[in-house]
Parts: C-alpha cells; structure tokens; sequence
C-alpha cells in the first residue's frame, strides 16, 4: 500500500427513513455517532443493524 491513510476523530451519519412514529407519509431522521468523547463525557459508540 503506498497511498495516504487518513483517520478521523469522530463520524456522523444521518439518514432519513419512512417511519410509523412520524405519522403517514413521514420520514423519520436519526443520526448515528461514534467518537471518543461525547460533548467532554464518555464515548458514545451509537449502533445500527442493517
């Protein structure tokens, strides 16, 4: 491997799926975390099955 490897602190995903709890015809959004500290706190790992 001869290219750069780049790695970042933290990485957030947001995604936006149909959802029952946003009523009829609503998209629901959610936002996946994971970082070394959360806002001076812990970690946060947020998971996802897909």
């Amino acid at each position: 491997f001869t290219g750069n490897v780049y790695v970042y602190p933290s990485a957030v995903a947001t995604y936006c799926a149909p959802s029952d709890l946003s009523g009829v015809g609503g998209m629901f959004r959610e936002q996946i975390r994971s970082t070394h500290s959360w806002r001076s706190g812990p970690e946060r790992r947020d998971c996802v099955f897909t």
